[in-house]
């Protein structure tokens, strides 16, 4: 991407400089940033423009060079939000405060009750000295502003806060909190210890349904908020358990996995560019039934051969746990393809639309079952069902079923999988009892039998 520095239309004599830059991914393809500084119309020449308008410039390519190799969704606001963060060093992203070092970004979470102006002029002081002690600010200004139950969770999500078995949360766990932790400070800023009654969890779970949120997604805040408050406990800070009671709903939704033959039609798409290298990096997941995070780490040396089979091997972030599968000709000629690598791995929720449009593409159309709430249905067709995660139930469903090979148990297909009961690896396949019994007849050595007159 090229950026450009323009001026602003006007008739005054003086101008304010602005960036330009033309890209298919902002909203009406074009980008303007404006520097803030002001130039004299004439005699302006682009190419002489002056150190502080190069500088900006500068700032415009190496916010862009990080959110690429971050792999981060690049639109107006995130960019014009990257640039700000270059070049002062920190910016505000929603409800984050990001601060730069010239190589890396630390982000923190501010709760909504800190002064934000107050806090944005401590830490633009301790920009200015040689030796920024930024945190000790960011702590400060935490700790005097959020309510102990706030200020709790932030010091989990900072991991001054130990869990339970003492473990480190996962950056998956991290994210989760974070976002309970934002559903939960919009809806009672003064939320406290002492205030998590089953009224507080009736009003909570209504307040999140009035906004539209799936059960499932009310279930899995409430057992993030749950998790806190139990930590909470542990650390003597609150004796009121009543949360412990609150119940955790969730509902089964329905398995969308691709078919043997939807899969081979997406393999044989004659596709170029970023949407081939996702049909690639979906389809080698749907072999080896790597989460889209764990594959996010993937290098040419997650990729073993052994006795002439090919493996993919990996920790999953999720569980922790070694994995190291066999995987199918067809993933291994697609790696062979790249050279023994793997594709680049994009921005996830682009990652996801992607695959809907390579869904499309090879016209899966057929009508399926999304969920089933209060014994309502609801429909769609399969492209538009189908998920960056279909890749993983299409795994376990390829090898139960056996479409690439012999049918295999599930009790097998749980070691790749990470199920800790097989009832919960046959609905996550959406296994019927119909399905069920076939297989297990396969397993019974009978005989066709004569009929005798």
């Amino acid at each position: 991407m090229e950026f450009d520095i323009n001026l602003k239309s006007g008739t005054g004599t003086a101008a304010l400089a602005i960036v330009v830059a033309y890209h298919k991914t902002f909203e009406g393809h074009r980008f303007v940033y404006s520097t803030g500084i002001k130039v004299d119309r004439e005699p302006f020449k682009a190419g002489k423009r002056g150190k502080a308008l190069n500088a900006v410039l500068k700032a415009c390519e190496e916010a862009y060079k990080l959110m690429t190799e971050e792999g981060a969704v690049i639109n107006n606001k995130s960019l014009k939000a990257r640039i700000q963060l270059v070049r002062d060093r920190m910016a505000w992203v929603d409800d984050e405060l990001h601060i730069y070092d010239g190589k890396k970004i630390e982000r923190h979470t501010i709760p909504i009750s800190v002064n934000r102006e107050k806090l944005t002029g401590n830490i633009q002081l301790q920009l200015q000295k040689g030796r920024a002690n930024v945190k000790n600010v960011i702590d400060y200004a935490v700790s005097d502003g959020a309510s102990e139950l706030f200020g709790f969770w932030n010091s989990v999500l900072d991991g001054k806060i130990k869990t339970r078995g003492g473990k480190k949360l996962r950056a998956s766990t991290v994210i989760a909190k974070r976002q309970t932790l934002k559903i939960l400070q919009a809806y009672r800023p003064d939320a406290r210890f002492d205030a998590m009654d089953r009224k507080f969890y009736n009003d909570f779970t209504t307040s999140m349904r009035e906004k539209g949120l799936d059960e499932n997604t009310i279930g899995r805040h409430i057992k993030e908020l749950k998790s806190v408050l139990h930590l909470a406990a542990a650390n003597e800070l609150t004796t009121d358990l009543r949360f412990s009671y609150w119940p955790v709903v969730k509902l089964s939704n329905e398995a969308v996995p691709l078919s043997k033959e939807e899969i081979l039609k997406i393999v044989d798409l004659d596709l170029t560019g970023t949407i081939a290298d996702v049909r690639d990096i979906f389809i080698i997941a749907c072999f080896c039934g790597a989460r889209i995070s764990d594959f996010k780490q993937f290098t040419k040396e997650n990729v073993t051969v052994k006795a002439g089979i090919t493996y993919i091997s990996y920790v999953a972030q999720k569980t922790g746990t070694s994995v190291s599968v066999p995987i199918n000709p067809i993933a291994v000629k697609i790696i062979d393809k790249h050279d023994g690598a793997f594709p680049k791995m994009i921005a996830e929720q682009n990652f996801r639309a992607y695959v809907k449009a390579i869904a499309k593409e090879a016209e899966l159309n057929d009508r399926v079952v999304l969920k089933i709430r209060d014994g309502k249905p609801t429909y769609a067709k399969k492209w538009e069902a189908i998920s960056p995660h279909s890749s993983r139930r299409t795994f376990a469903s390829s090898l139960y079923y056996g479409w690439f090979g012999r049918p295999m148990p599930a009790a097998l297909i749980m070691l790749y999988t990470g199920h800790k009961s097989e009832k919960s690896f046959m609905a996550y396949i959406g296994a019927s009892n119909a399905d069920i019994q076939k297989r297990a007849l396969e397993y019974f050595d009978i005989q066709p039998q004569m009929k005798v007159s």
